[in-house]
């Protein structure tokens, strides 16, 4: 079996925008802490990873949410003044880039959530298609046990009882006093309601007249096989 992917479970509406907030707050504060104990300022990392994060956790609108405080928070935090939305002319390149590289990573994982679903539907349609496959051989599998019983109890039957003078609804007859439960199909030329109303009553699965169509006969075959066989015992 293929291992399931980890899922953790996911935040309503309103969790998930909190979520992005949370998530922002956590990467300003640790690029704040790098920076005062390390004397390195890994800002756009963090950023970008806790963009994917919400995207992965929370859904694409937290994701854009969170690119949108991460643009700012950079504004705000990281580019001189700090404490200021003002963005020096020099500056104005680092923030329309991180702001590029955060609507990109929000894109990617659309697309990414969006090839996701595509698979998992696939997936559930190719189960149904499968469970729909094992059905039908498991159908063709008792049709064919049923056909092999048919073969072995017929010749039997026709050795004791020869069919010269003996109707159709004669053999029907003599196959219910041997306590067999076989899906016969009647074909006459000659129709006859009295007839017609016997042999359906005693379990014919089709009366049919000729001519007769196709799908007529496809229809009798089909009931045919759906309907179990089962031998009594005699």
């Amino acid at each position: 079996m293929t291992p399931s992917p980890l899922r953790l479970p996911r935040p309503s509406a309103g969790g998930g925008y909190a979520v992005a907030v949370l998530v922002v707050a956590l990467a300003v504060a640790a690029a704040r802490l790098f920076a005062d104990i390390l004397d390195t300022n890994p800002i756009v990392s963090l950023l970008l990873c806790g963009i994917m994060f919400v995207a992965w956790f929370a859904g694409i609108g937290p994701a854009w949410l969170a690119a949108g405080l991460s643009v700012l928070a950079f504004d705000y935090y990281f580019v001189p003044p700090i404490y200021s939305l003002y963005v020096p002319v020099k500056d104005v390149p680092r923030v329309i880039l991180l702001a590029a590289a955060a609507g990109f990573v929000v894109l990617l994982s659309a697309a990414h959530r969006s090839a996701a679903a595509s698979l998992r539907r696939a997936r559930d349609n190719l189960q149904l298609a499968v469970a729909d496959l094992e059905q039908t051989n498991k159908a063709l599998q008792r049709a064919e046990q049923e056909v092999r019983l048919g073969e072995q109890n017929l010749p039997e039957l026709c050795s004791k009882h020869t069919l010269g003078s003996m109707s159709g609804v004669d053999l029907q007859g003599e196959l219910l006093r041997q306590g067999y439960r076989i899906p016969i199909i009647f074909i006459t030329a000659f129709p006859e309601d009295r007839v017609r109303d016997q042999v359906l009553e005693a379990g014919a699965i089709c009366y049919l007249i000729k001519p007769f169509s196709g799908r007529a006969i496809i229809d009798c075959l089909r009931n045919a096989l759906d309907k179990p066989l089962s031998e009594a015992s005699v």
